[in-house]
């Protein structure tokens, strides 16, 4: 006989608790450490904390879970605007959001940590990092180096991007074959400002003027 189905409450219940749960491991690991790896972690930790409110209905009125508070707390995020956002979304897009938070492939793939070789995690972690708004940033400061190798020009005559090019040209100006060692040069060049405040427009272009400074000799033009 088939086994039956879990409730979805359950799900979401289990896939929160793993997602906090790491959110936690994070903290503890940014508690060990100084600087732009303390940054990295706590990024990580607040991706986890993302994943897990987005468990959580849009027409809940369920308050957010005592370990969630206390995580949110440590991380300087209010919960209050979080359920704010959660409650601009539409139907559509909160319950597809929620749907996939709560799957259990996308449960599975975000804790299977101890799985992983010691550089599958350190990839893992800095794709995570380069999929988030420090990524954009990353991206943004760095375009003087990649710009030239991913730009073209298409069948009208207008200047594309090839996004697909930006990674192996920045591979080559740091000297890297991988997204962790990546990441890791550009840390050095940032340093902790570089995962601060990652909403902020203005942390952004503060980030994006001192990637160009420490590659101003690099610099190229399209």
């Amino acid at each position: 006989m088939a086994r039956a189905k879990r409730p979805t409450g359950d799900k979401a219940t289990n896939a929160r608790k793993r997602y906090y749960r790491q959110a936690e491991r994070y903290l503890k690991q940014a508690d060990k450490s100084t600087g732009a790896v303390a940054g990295r972690y706590r990024e990580l930790a607040r991706q986890k904390l993302d994943d897990a409110i987005s468990t959580y209905s849009k027409k809940t009125t369920q308050a957010f879970s005592k370990p969630i508070q206390r995580i949110a707390n440590e991380l300087g995020i209010d919960l209050s605007e979080k359920r704010k956002q959660m409650k601009g979304m539409s139907d559509k897009t909160a319950e597809k959001r929620r749907e996939s938070a709560i799957s259990e492939e996308s449960s599975k793939s975000s804790l299977a940590t101890t799985d992983l070789t010691v550089e599958q995690l350190r990839e893992s972690e800095a794709r995570a990092v380069l999929n988030s708004p420090i990524g954009q940033r990353i991206i943004g400061g760095t375009s003087d180096i990649w710009r030239k190798a991913a730009t073209y020009k298409d069948s009208d005559g207008q200047y594309k991007v090839d996004k697909s090019k930006i990674l192996p040209a920045l591979f080559e100006h740091y000297e890297v074959d991988n997204l962790a060692d990546l990441l890791e040069a550009i840390e050095a060049e940032v340093g902790s400002t570089l995962y601060k405040d990652p909403d902020s427009d203005e942390m952004y272009e503060t980030v994006k003027l001192t990637l160009q400074s420490a590659n101003l000799d690099n610099a190229v033009v399209a």
